[in-house]
């Protein structure tokens, strides 16, 4: 197994008000492939689940009441002891926070090519005077002042594309005319995160990532309007 990020991503407004997605990630060192496991929680359970005072059995039991059916109950039990398990045997605790402006493209009922385009990014520390300290306030709120070393103004944008073509589909025309364009600048295993870690957390880094090594951003003026974020999970200092 190799490396591996644990995620906590919301939408639609700069602080959650609503479903907060769990999402563990790491990705095959044989095969470089990044795989996931994902669930969905009440913003308000997010503290208790990271402390582990929310029992996540209680959910599933909840589910199995209203006729959920079972292998999604069992998957939910399952996803989310792994995500405990990590989190209680690296003692990991919020440590990043991204927000950007997130647009998604994608023509209606084909589902073979995606783009997302983030926009706007912000990265920061979160809660950067409690560090470590579980069932504390686990997302750094907008109204709150950040102190320009925990923040970080991204100059980029960055532009993914997703791709699920069959084996005799090619790739279409304007994505072939647009990585040629010189417009945009490919980057092999982008990480808002591991950029974060790297511009933030600098003394902790052991290795820093290869698009780090070639230049560094600039910072950019605040931008107008933040919606939604992702919180990284990382072990405490």
């Amino acid at each position: 197994v190799g490396a591996s990020q644990l995620r906590l991503q919301w939408l639609g407004t700069p602080d959650p008000k609503a479903k907060v997605f769990v999402e563990l990630l790491h990705r095959d060192e044989e095969t470089g492939e990044q795989l996931s496991q994902r669930f969905a929680l009440k913003h308000s359970a997010v503290a208790g689940f990271l402390a582990g005072t929310y029992r996540i059995e209680e959910k599933v039991r909840r589910m199995r009441e209203e006729g959920v059916d079972e292998a999604a109950c069992v998957q939910l039990e399952k996803q989310a002891g792994d995500v405990r398990q990590m989190i209680e045997s690296k003692v990991l605790a919020p440590t990043l926070q991204v927000r950007s402006m997130h647009t998604v493209f994608q023509i209606p009922f084909d589902h073979r090519v995606r783009v997302t385009l983030d926009t706007s990014i912000v990265l920061l520390s979160v809660n950067p005077d409690q560090q470590g300290k579980a069932g504390t306030t686990w997302f750094q709120k907008a109204k709150d002042a950040v102190p320009s070393d925990k923040l970080h103004r991204y100059a980029h944008s960055v532009l993914t594309v997703h791709t699920s073509l069959g084996h005799t589909d090619r790739p279409p025309v304007w994505l072939s005319e647009l990585s040629a364009s010189g417009l945009v600048t490919k980057v092999p295993q982008f990480s808002e995160f591991q950029l974060g870690c790297d511009l933030l957390f600098r003394s902790s880094v052991r290795v820093r990532p290869p698009f780090q090594q070639q230049q560094h951003s600039p910072k950019l003026s605040p931008p107008k309007t933040l919606l939604g974020g992702a919180v990284g999970v990382a072990a405490t200092p």
